[in-house]
């Protein structure tokens, strides 16, 4: 069978012309010839032979080039018709028949398919991004995230279409002109409140299908495969670069769910320019988004015609935070004024406009009957005689709590305070989120490393003891007596002064290279000067927490 070839003008139709792509063959030749390989000796109809599946193989396969790169199309498995065209991260150009390698001189996205007798193939993309000479030569020992588009660089939630480039390191270093291990389309948008105002923003990453805008899973950095990620930044509170990082890992070596993190650092191009040394943002951590799934929060998925028991009591996924564009929120669970709060809760996953009122309302009236519950003298909901250990997991709100407690995290349970419940299971608080102003971070709340809140500081914080629901649980001496207990079980082994050291240690080693280049980006401390303060304000309150525990047989009442 002859390959045909394919010519293309080089023309790029975000830039307002369209490529066209014909088929021409070498002379002599009249297209495909029948296979009689497999052809019975006497009969005049030949044996059907299925179609294998068939993609379409890039080379090169995307991610960066200097001046110009020529790109082969082939089939993987040598048969079918391939077809192709090329765009800008917002454009679903038109395919056409491939006949002859591209030439691209300029940062693009190319499209293409293998489409065989039985239908059409998958339509994949590859981000192909011009470099400057001024980083021709970058290398790291992170990986590196390059976007590239032809809008300008997101500066709000609104979504930017994107080219999304990953390159890990192989033989210990990445580089731009490395073989990508992703390739493909995606889109950006600012991710945060208050962080969205910084120079340095984080953003909110969705892998996008080839041909359209739904997800496209992928096993980013070698975690679990999905299609929605975080990139934070960590910036002015945490020059550390590490304190959320460390949350997480604390959660997870404590037995509770928390997002997955790796640093990589960032490179965005836009407005259709090639990638330059003004483009680099910095290290970032990348970081699994706050969501149902498998491999995240794994509960049951709550459908919108799930409208009765069993099928209505869960999952749902919710927090306690400001609410977003477009969203309500609600307040539920103040027991007639016994509990205050300073922001509503939100609806996460199903989202406020994706649930029945039927569902709101189930979700709506479980945490009030917790609230009146934990408002009663003998810890029980006086109308449906539910204890609340009957409504709440107890030991997840446990631990949800120390993780925050021994990170002194001024914002806990008040903002981000995440919180989830599966089909018939029980409210579990967690994961956590948001530890960029904890630990000793630029933030006056988390200053001195003893206390156990900033409560002797300013009301506008979270106090451990007292903030929200908490209240009434410590108002239950067998929960105390819970909680305690937990910490003198956790303090000498998962949240051992060791086991906390050793995680910042690894990572003071994983970004000692890069977190020069941070540093000279965006003008911040030095990066070894602030681990080292990190690692004292960990020394300091894990002595302080340790003697309260050995002291105290409330610890609570330990002074600063």
């Amino acid at each position: 069978m002859t390959k045909a070839a394919l010519t293309v003008a080089c023309c790029l139709p975000f830039l307002g012309c369209t490529p066209r792509i014909g088929v021409s063959l070498p002379p002599g030749d009249s297209g495909p010839q029948q296979d009689t390989q497999h052809e019975p000796a006497d009969t005049d109809e030949p044996e059907t032979v299925p179609d294998a599946v068939a993609v379409p193989m890039f080379d090169p396969p995307g991610g960066g080039f200097v001046d110009a790169v020529t790109v082969t199309i082939s089939s993987s498995s040598g048969r079918g018709d391939i077809l192709a065209c090329y765009a800008g991260p917002a454009v679903h150009c038109e395919l056409e028949p491939y006949t002859s390698p591209i030439e691209l001189t300029e940062s693009t996205i190319l499209h293409a398919r293998v489409d065989q007798a039985s239908g059409e193939g998958e339509r994949l993309a590859r981000t192909f991004v011009e470099l400057d000479p001024t980083v021709e030569s970058f290398s790291s020992d992170l990986p590196l995230l390059v976007f590239w588009t032809t809008a300008y660089a997101p500066t709000s939630s609104s979504p930017v279409p994107m080219g999304l480039a990953v390159f890990e390191p192989g033989a210990g270093r990445s580089s731009l002109l490395d073989t990508p291990t992703d390739n493909g389309r995606a889109r950006l948008q600012v991710h945060g409140s208050s962080s969205a105002y910084m120079d340095k923003r984080s953003y909110d990453l969705e892998l996008w299908n080839a041909g359209d805008e739904d997800d496209r899973r992928a096993a980013l950095l070698g975690m679990p495969e999905d299609g929605d990620w975080i990139l934070y930044a960590p910036y002015y509170y945490d020059e550390a670069l590490v304190r959320n990082s460390l949350a997480m890992e604390i959660s997870n070596n404590v037995g509770r769910y928390a997002p997955r993190t790796r640093y990589a650092e960032l490179f965005l191009a836009d407005q259709g320019d090639p990638l330059r040394e003004s483009d680099y943002l910095g290290v970032y951590a990348v970081m699994e988004e706050i969501e149902c799934g498998d491999d995240r929060i794994d509960i049951t998925r709550l459908d919108l015609d799930d409208l009765s028991e069993p099928e209505i009591t869960g999952g749902y996924l919710f927090k306690r935070d400001r609410s977003g564009s477009g969203e309500l929120g609600f307040w539920a669970g103040a027991a007639g004024g016994e509990f205050t709060f300073h922001y509503p809760l939100v609806a996460v996953e199903p989202a406020e406009d994706e649930l029945h009122d039927l569902q709101f309302s189930y979700l709506y009236n479980l945490l009030d009957e917790l609230a009146w519950a934990l408002a009663a003298e003998d810890h029980t909901n006086p109308t449906t005689g539910r204890h609340y250990s009957e409504l709440v997991d107890v030991d997840s709100w446990i631990d949800h709590n120390i993780i925050n407690a021994i990170l002194k995290n001024p914002d806990a349970f008040r903002l981000s305070g995440y919180m989830y419940k599966d089909r018939e299971g029980l409210i579990e608080a967690g994961p956590v989120w948001d530890f960029d102003r904890a630990a000793g971070a630029y933030d006056y709340r988390a200053t001195y490393p003893t206390y156990w809140d900033a409560g002797n500081q300013t009301s506008d914080t979270s106090e451990i003891f007292t903030t929200g629901w908490y209240e009434g649980l410590f108002n239950d001496p067998a929960f105390a007596d819970r909680y305690w207990a937990r910490w003198r079980e956790l303090i000498d082994a998962e949240l051992s002064l060791e086991s906390l050291l050793a995680i910042t240690g690894r990572m003071e080693a994983e970004l000692e290279e890069a977190a020069v280049r941070n540093t000279s980006r965006w003008g911040s401390s030095e990066f070894h000067g602030q681990m080292d303060a990190l690692e004292s304000w960990l020394t300091i309150r894990h002595g302080w927490i340790s003697a309260c525990l050995e002291t105290y047989k409330d610890p609570a009442q330990c002074p600063g």
